[in-house]
């Protein structure tokens, strides 16, 4: 019961929890759809362009420096709610799956890497010495648990294809919400 309420209240675990309960249920059918449509050249086009804007936005977080570029943490944490929902407007509409895989992997480059990198500044100005290795250990159980819940649901119940869409926007709603109420909370 006292980790329970660990969770509960820490933001950051209580929404990356809660976020990949989500991701979990709506993530096999979009998987399932988009590689039925890509094939091994555009997954390796994905995953070229996924790995070059990790040294990408790495270098440039290196470069300019955490510092200056955490001013920004909200714009990215908004922006990956924003290019996740005309991403999705755009596969719902069209129908193509090809479209929406390469396009999450630009997204990613403009809006989920940074974000990531912001968590990490988050992680280390939050979480202090063994902390932050105890955060660590409990983030992990708990991606694993909520993974479980998740997989769990979408193995005994079929999600379809929208309701698949809406709940990995719920989680990343939710997950960037509660990153950018503790960014305001450690600044």
């Amino acid at each position: 019961m006292e980790k329970v309420k660990q969770v509960i209240a820490d933001k950051l675990l209580l929404g990356a929890f809660l976020a990949n309960i989500a991701y979990t249920i709506g993530y096999p059918t979009i998987q399932e759809v988009t590689m039925r449509a890509a094939d091994s050249r555009l997954i390796s086009l994905v995953s070229f362009i996924g790995c070059g804007g990790i040294v990408l936005v790495g270098q440039i977080w290196d470069k300019v420096g955490e510092e200056k570029l955490m001013k920004f943490f909200p714009i990215y944490a908004i922006g990956d709610i924003v290019s996740y929902v005309i991403l999705c407007s755009i596969f719902m509409t069209t129908g193509n799956a090809k479209v929406y895989y390469l396009g999450q992997a630009i997204c990613s480059i403009l809006t989920i890497k940074n974000v990531g990198f912001g968590l990490s500044f988050i992680r280390s100005k939050r979480y202090k010495e063994n902390k932050r290795a105890k955060y660590d250990n409990l983030a992990a159980v708990l991606e694993s648990v909520a993974s479980l819940i998740g997989f769990g649901i979408a193995a005994v119940i079929r999600i379809p294809l929208t309701e698949s869409v809406i709940l990995m926007g719920l989680g990343t709603i939710i997950e960037n919400y509660y990153m950018i109420k503790v960014y305001y909370e450690i600044k």
